[in-house]
C-alpha cells in the first residue's frame, strides 16, 4: 500500500514520500484480528498510513524526539531525583497527541520501577522509558509513540491494541510480551531479547520485519508469526 500526503507543517507544505508497504500479521492459528486502535487503522489504511507518515515529518521540522536525539549524539536531560512524584506521571500519562509526541514538558520516567503497573490506554508518546522496570505492567491500548526506551524490562508485558510505533527498544528485556494487534511500525529492536514475543495481528511494515528477524532470540511460533524465513538447522 502507497500513500501520498501534503499538509501544513511549521507554516509550510511538506510532501511525504510513497511510504513502504505496511502489512498485518497473522498468527499461524488464523485467529480473528481484534477491536481496538490497530483495528480501527486496518479499516483507514490509505489515510492512516499518509498520517503517520505526515506526523514523521512534521516532527522533524517542528521539534526532536528523544531517539533521533540520542542518533545524533545529543545529550539527554539528566534524570531529576529529587522529584519523588517523576514516576507517577506514568499513571496521568502525557497531554500530547499521539502522532506529533510533542510536549512542553519531558515525561521522564526513567530508572523508575513500574513492575506490574496498570497503564492501560495511558498516552506516554515521546517519554523518557529508558532503564526502567515496567515487567509484567499492563499497557493494552497504551500510546508510546517515539518513546525512548532503551535497556528497559518489558518482560510479560501486555502491549494489546497499543500504538507502539517509532519506539527505540534497544537492549530491552521483551521476553513474552504481547504485541498482539497494535501498531509497531518503526520501532528498533537491535539487541533486545524477543523470546516467546506475540506478534498475533500486529501492524509492522515489510522493511522492519527483516530488521527484526535478524534478531538471533527471535525462533519458533514467535518468528513464524512475523513470516521471518527459517534458521538454518546447525550442521553436524
Amino acid at each position: 500500500m502507497v500513500a501520498m500526503a501534503t499538509t501544513a507543517c511549521a507554516g509550510g507544505a511538506v510532501r511525504v514520500p510513497p511510504r513502504q508497504t505496511v502489512v498485518r500479521r497473522r498468527a499461524a492459528s488464523g485467529s480473528a484480528a481484534a477491536s481496538g486502535p490497530a483495528a480501527w487503522v486496518r479499516k483507514q489504511q490509505g489515510a492512516a498510513v499518509g498520517l503517520l507518515a505526515v506526523g514523521t515529518v512534521c516532527l522533524g521540522v517542528l521539534s526532536g524526539t528523544p531517539p533521533a536525539l540520542a542518533e545524533a549524539g545529543a545529550r539527554l536531560p539528566p534524570v531529576d531525583r529529587t522529584n519523588k512524584n517523576r514516576c507517577q506521571r506514568a499513571f496521568i500519562g502525557n497531554t500530547i497527541g499521539q502522532a506529533n509526541a510533542v510536549s512542553d514538558t519531558v515525561l521522564d520516567l526513567r530508572e523508575c520501577d513500574l513492575h506490574g503497573a496498570n497503564l492501560e490506554d495511558k498516552v506516554l508518546s515521546g517519554g523518557l522509558l529508558s532503564d526502567s522496570n515496567f515487567s509484567g505492567a499492563n499497557m493494552k491500548g497504551a500510546q508510546l509513540t517515539k518513546g525512548y526506551a532503551i535497556g528497559s524490562d518489558f518482560s510479560g508485558v501486555d502491549f494489546t491494541n497499543g500504538i507502539v510505533d517509532r519506539v527505540a527498544f534497544d537492549k530491552c528485556n521483551l521476553k513474552g510480551a504481547n504485541f498482539s494487534n497494535a501498531v509497531l511500525s518503526g520501532s528498533t529492536f537491535s539487541g533486545a531479547d524477543l523470546t516467546d514475543v506475540k506478534w498475533d495481528d500486529v501492524i509492522i511494515s515489510d522493511q522492519d520485519v527483516k530488521k527484526v528477524c535478524t534478531n538471533e532470540s527471535l525462533v519458533g511460533l514467535s518468528r513464524a508469526t512475523l513470516g521471518c524465513p527459517r534458521v538454518p538447522a546447525p550442521k553436524k
